[in-house]
């Protein structure tokens, strides 16, 4: 008669004789010194956390020894008195090496460990990870930059998107021109403290084609090009990111230019002569939180990224931002310099 030690379980798959699982002392002793008897998993490793918006996204590494069994969820425990008591997440059981804590408390430090789970039960804690203090809302804000060449991201904002405007070309009232800049724009992921490198289009000096704006941050750039000068027959256009728009072109009739708008000529003309922008993948509501005017009202500034009007004998109207007729005129020959260009960033 064979004689019987304890149940050790059906799932084992010993390499004894016992296929029932029923073993003798004897084979589970040499199956103990041979080291194949089961065990709990080690601790996890490497148990690091990114602050959020009342939330940190952790991310671990998992044990090197599993015990013998598959890992079928870890437990996740957060501390907010620097690992004196802990609490346990509640999440659905999951293999994966990563998880998201919700609902804590802004300004608050925590620690986090995590415990590996097998079919034998929780293994050691991990060592706790650095603290991480969630992020309040970040209300969203906008900024118009003309000048400089860099900016820093705001903290607490996670998403940037920026618009590159590039400058408008100047004008000739006997051979027209005056187009408008190219808009590009892009959306990128972004921390808090980095920073934003970009060029502003300066206001040419003669009447000459309008200059790039740029936008460089995470090794891409995105530009916007500048309008053509007198005689152009096409608005500055866009290179990089995720999209943009031509400038619009001018018109030339019986001596009167006027010149091209922000994001394609509108079908609407101000009574002034003007021609507002158009709007370029959202770009008027981020001026607008930025304090920037859109609406042409014919007012001594022109508004951002309207056109420009001038005639042989009549007075001249500066464009707006981009636009394709600047502020500088000769009148002994009628002809207006280009508009700078501009960068508007919009965080959230």
């Amino acid at each position: 008669m064979r004689p019987h030690g304890g149940v050790i379980g059906t799932t084992l798959s010993p390499t004894q004789s016992a296929a029932s699982g029923i073993w003798t002392l004897r084979e589970a002793e040499a199956y103990n010194r041979a080291g194949l008897w089961p065990a709990l998993p080690g601790a996890p490793t490497s148990v690091t956390g990114t602050a959020g918006n009342t939330q940190v996204s952790l991310t671990w590494t998992a044990p090197s020894s599993n015990g013998g069994s598959s890992i079928t969820d870890y437990t996740v425990q957060y501390s907010s008195n620097s690992g004196s008591t802990w609490a346990t997440v509640s999440r659905s059981a999951s293999s994966a090496t990563s998880a998201t804590v919700t609902g804590l408390t802004t300004g608050v430090a925590y620690v986090f460990r995590v415990a590996a789970v097998t079919v034998l039960g929780s293994g050691p804690f991990s060592t706790a990870s650095s603290s991480v203090t969630p992020l309040s809302a970040y209300t969203p804000t906008a900024v118009l930059l003309t000048s400089g060449s860099s900016y820093t991201v705001p903290s607490g904002a996670s998403t940037m998107k920026a618009w590159a405007v590039g400058g408008g070309g100047g004008s000739n009232i006997f051979a027209g021109g005056g187009q408008a800049g190219g808009v590009a724009y892009k959306t990128w992921t972004v921390s808090g403290g980095a920073t934003v490198s970009y060029t502003a289009a300066a206001v040419p000096t003669t009447i000459r084609a309008g200059y790039n704006s740029t936008v460089t941050y995470g090794g891409t750039t995105i530009t916007g090009f500048g309008g053509s000068d007198s005689g152009g027959s096409s608005g500055g256009g866009y290179s990089g990111g995720d999209g943009g728009a031509t400038g619009g072109v001018s018109t030339f009739v019986a001596s009167e230019v006027t010149g091209g708008a922000v994001g394609g000529n509108s079908a609407s003309r101000a009574s002034c002569g003007r021609i507002p922008m158009t709007d370029v993948s959202g770009l008027k509501a981020a001026l607008s939180l930025a304090g920037v005017s859109t609406s042409e009202t014919c007012a001594a500034t022109a508004a951002f990224g309207s056109s420009g009007y001038g005639g042989k004998h009549t007075a001249r109207l500066a464009a707006g931002i981009g636009g394709g007729i600047g502020a500088t005129i000769s009148a002994s020959n009628a002809q207006d310099h280009g508009t700078g260009g501009a960068v508007i960033l919009y965080f959230i």
